[in-house]
C-alpha cells in the first residue's frame, strides 16, 4: 500500500511540474502576442 502511495505521489508531482511548464509556456506566448499586436 505504501509503495502504491509513493508511486501516486511521484506521478502527481511529475504531472504538476509538466502542467506548470505548459502554463508558463502559454503565458510567455500570450505576452509575446500582445507585444506583437502593439507593434502592429
Amino acid at each position: 500500500m505504501l509503495y502504491l502511495y509513493n508511486i501516486i505521489c511521484k506521478y502527481t508531482l511529475l504531472f504538476i511540474l509538466h502542467f506548470h511548464k505548459k502554463i508558463t509556456f502559454a503565458k510567455k506566448h500570450i505576452s509575446y502576442d500582445t507585444v506583437n499586436d502593439r507593434i502592429r
